[in-house]
């Protein structure tokens, strides 16, 4: 049996999934009307495996029904409470770890620039 939300395999007669954590209505199953045990569909007609009762044919059993999923919520963000000492460490933090990535910028440039003009004083001569 998978997860109707997230398909995670699920264990026989979990109620909850391992992966997503949301309740499963486990439309795979039934309960054995006289001792209530949860069993697979595929097992009706046959022996209750704790009574020993015979269980319901499989065209009286109701109709599996999968759980709906919520519909998607859109969320706009309006404000965001930052006070301005943190947003100053922000600004600082992102300045800082940009660094490394201009000096790799200007070394290119410098070999690309060297390169090029090399080639543009061999081809003057």
């Amino acid at each position: 049996m998978k997860c109707p939300y997230c398909r995670y395999a699920l264990a026989p007669g979990a109620k909850v999934c391992g992966q997503c954590g949301r309740a499963i209505d486990a439309p795979d199953y039934f309960a054995c009307g006289k001792c209530g045990v949860e069993v697979p569909r595929q097992a009706a007609g046959q022996p209750c495996p704790r009574c020993g009762t015979l269980l319901q044919q499989a065209a009286d059993l109701p109709a599996p029904s999968l759980p709906v999923a919520a519909p998607l919520q859109r969320v706009v963000v309006t404000a965001i409470d930052l006070p301005f000492g943190e947003l100053v460490g922000f600004f600082i933090k992102c300045g800082l770890a940009a660094v490394p990535a201009a000096i790799v910028v200007a070394v290119v440039w410098f070999f690309v620039s060297a390169f090029l003009a090399g080639a543009m004083m061999g081809v003057t001569r």
